[in-house]
Formats: structure tokens, sequence, C-alpha cells
């Protein structure tokens, strides 16, 4: 089903990691607030945008703050 890694908890996904990037599964009521952000950028299939995953940016996640947020 996916090309990379895939860690679910309760049997949902929660992070997919790979070479390039990684995906997490946050709050879909949180999902403007963190893509705004720019550490995070929304995942989007054929023009359609998942609420509640987003790609991490890497270029974000420089420091321990970063990646804890």
């Amino acid at each position: 089903m996916f090309r990379d890694i895939a860690f679910m908890v309760n049997e949902k996904l929660c992070i997919i990691a790979g070479d390039n990037e990684i995906m997490c599964r946050i709050d879909p009521e949180l999902h403007e607030t963190c893509v705004c952000e720019k550490r995070l950028w929304s995942g989007c299939d054929e023009g359609k945008e998942y609420k509640g995953y987003v790609y991490i940016n890497t270029e974000g996640i420089k420091t321990k703050e970063d990646f804890d947020y």
C-alpha cells in the first residue's frame, strides 16, 4: 500500500517515512494553521488536499525545537 515505512497507532496511519520525505497525521482542525507555519506543506493528490495529513519541510526542522513542533 505504501512505498515507504508507515507507522500506525490504534490502526490509524500516523507517520510515513521515506528516502526524501516524511508525512505526518495531524489534527484536521489545525491543518491550515500548521501549513501556514512553513515547516509543513499539505499533501495533494490530483488536486485534492487531504486535511490532517502534511509533509514535513526538511528546511524547517533544523533544531530539536523545530522537530518537537
